[in-house]
């Protein structure tokens, strides 16, 4: 279906944002899953949703993420989110490689770059810590 009607998530999207700002947010995420198996471009509201809470100390639901992973594993939204969520639970090297991906497909998001030197620096590699917080320096000023 997705295919064949991409735009069909933008309906489940807005209803998405409209159940979040009224506190409804377990119908938002609900609807933002919806929303992701017609277009995984949806993801970024999930991402943002999931992103802050682990920001907050939360334990988000991260499976409409990999979902939207299966069906288009370029979006680096989804996987900077996915990464942030196993760089918390120390899952270094499961977070390095969605990072790196992200990466790939945005080589100009200085957050992944900082999430990177965090990783490194969980990891012991003060070097390459400081190789990843210089990158995301450059990256913040393009």
């Amino acid at each position: 279906a997705a295919d064949l009607a991409p735009e069909m998530g933008l309906p489940f999207a807005r209803l998405a944002e409209l159940a979040q700002q009224r506190g409804d947010d377990k119908q938002a995420v609900g609807l933002e899953a919806r929303a992701l198996e017609h277009n995984p471009y949806f993801a970024m509201p999930h991402a943002r949703r999931v992103l802050n809470a682990l920001e907050h100390g939360g334990s988000p639901d991260v499976s409409a993420l990999h979902t939207c992973l299966a069906c288009d594993d370029r979006y680096w939204a989804t996987r900077f989110a996915l990464g942030a969520y196993a760089l918390r639970a120390q899952k270094l090297e499961e977070a390095r490689q969605h990072f790196l991906v992200a990466l790939k497909y945005a080589p100009d998001v200085a957050p992944v770059c900082a999430q990177l030197a965090r990783l490194e620096a969980s990891a012991g590699d003060v070097a390459a810590a400081k190789r990843w917080l210089e990158r995301a320096k450059a990256r913040s000023s393009i």
